[in-house]
């Protein structure tokens, strides 16, 4: 999770860089793999969360079921 933090990071400063220069009047181009890396990261996420649930769900379900 720490790798996805991360790029959250770098990509939240690339587009904050690129709102402030527009505020300063500064043309610049805007930094679409910024908002596509944070895409990812949104994802990503979903997935570890989602792996942690089915892996929680798993082990819960196996310690209600008696083998003989």
């Amino acid at each position: 999770m720490d790798q996805i933090k991360r790029l959250r990071a770098l990509a939240t400063h690339a587009l904050e860089r690129y709102a402030n220069g527009t505020k300063l009047g500064q043309e610049m181009l805007y930094p679409q793999w910024a908002k596509d890396v944070l895409d990812v990261c949104d994802v990503a996420e979903k997935n570890l969360q989602t792996d942690e649930l089915m892996d929680i769900g798993a082990w819960t379900y196996g310690s209600q079921v008696k083998l003989n």
